[in-house]
């Protein structure tokens, strides 16, 4: 996730969500990222 949106709002906060497995604080900085980042993203941490 670094790699592609390393540059993107809310990256650090992603990453740090991430790391803690906070998924809602994770989608909740992701929202305004594009679709096609955003949805493979949400797919891989969907149980």
């Amino acid at each position: 996730m670094s790699h592609v949106c390393g540059d993107r709002p809310g990256s650090e906060t992603a990453l740090r969500a991430l790391n803690r497995g906070d998924i809602a604080v994770l989608m909740a900085a992701i929202a305004g990222w594009p679709a096609d980042i955003r949805v493979p993203i949400a797919h891989l941490l969907a149980p």
